[in-house]
């Protein structure tokens, strides 16, 4: 059976010429543009949002900063839920979306 991949869009942060999570809630996790990024051992999966509306309604106000929107296609997981060491399960916003792994193509 093929790998269902699937479309979306990832909010990245800016440090240092890199892009980052764009919320660490675990380990902050490095994409590179058109490259595929695994979600990280420790923590999971990696989230994305379902519509660019999504996205930016979550990035208004105190999230703007150094946060930049990207489409990004995306392995869904079959983990419905985010976690870190820390916390066993993490609420998520409208349209948040699960992946096991994301390749960022281009900013919005």
């Amino acid at each position: 059976m093929p790998i269902k991949i699937e479309h979306g869009f990832k909010i990245c942060r800016i440090e240092c010429n890199e892009f980052l999570s764009g919320f660490i809630a675990g380990e902050s996790v490095v994409y590179k543009k058109k490259k595929w990024t695994t979600r990280p051992h420790k923590c999971g999966p990696l989230a994305v949002f379902d519509t660019l509306e999504h996205a930016k309604k979550f990035l208004t106000g105190q999230f703007r900063g150094n946060r930049v929107i990207f489409k990004c296609k995306y392995k869904p997981s079959k983990i419905l839920f985010l976690y870190t060491p820390f916390s066993r399960k993490i609420d998520v916003p409208l349209g948040t979306k699960f992946a096991d792994k994301v390749k960022i193509t281009k900013k919005c």
